[in-house]
């Protein structure tokens, strides 16, 4: 199985990614062959060839769901960042370091009808006590979506539960 990762919005502002601390990357290569996405432009449809399943992580997240949706194949998103699309432009003016990033580029990339039509290879888990990324929203939208929910009751947006409560059940997809 060969992964293709997207991390979150530090790595991006960064444009390059530790793997060191990278914990959900760490964990993931133990048990598939994992490449991550180096955020040094937009991602685009076309990094997904020849990738068995994309998972991502917070900002990663919205690439892996949409990406994952619009090519037919599994996504799992963790505390994703569902809506970037309507909060890149607010990102863009107050974080440093994301003027690599296109957001109409960005943009193109959600596809509601995809979106809608994979529901079933989709999958997002969700620590309901994320203080960053609203999870009542998120659980609304898998709804609204037909998408799978996996909800936590803690672990934070950093998902400090990610080894433990969501890297198994992960597993059991992808395998």
């Amino acid at each position: 199985m060969r992964i293709l990762y997207f991390p979150g919005l530090a790595h991006v502002v960064e444009r390059s990614v530790n793997t060191k601390n990278s914990l959900k990357y760490i964990h993931l290569a133990r048990h598939f062959t994992v490449d991550i996405y180096p955020y040094n432009r937009t991602p685009e449809l076309s990094d997904a060839e020849d990738y068995d399943a994309v998972v991502g992580s917070s900002f990663g997240g919205y690439f892996a769901l949409n990406m994952a949706a619009q090519k037919n194949m599994t996504g799992i998103a963790v505390n994703p960042s569902f809506y970037l699309d309507k909060r890149i432009r607010m990102l863009k003016i107050t974080g440093d370091g994301l003027d690599h990033i296109d957001e109409e580029k960005l943009i193109s990339l959600k596809c509601s009808e995809s979106l809608k039509k994979s529901g079933q290879n989709l999958h997002v888990f969700m620590n309901m006590d994320d203080d960053v990324i609203e999870p009542a929203g998120i659980k609304d939208a898998c709804a609204e979506y037909g998408i799978n929910f996996y909800p936590f009751k803690t672990g934070g947006h950093e998902a400090h539960n990610f080894e433990k409560d969501m890297l198994p059940r992960i597993i059991r997809i992808l395998t």
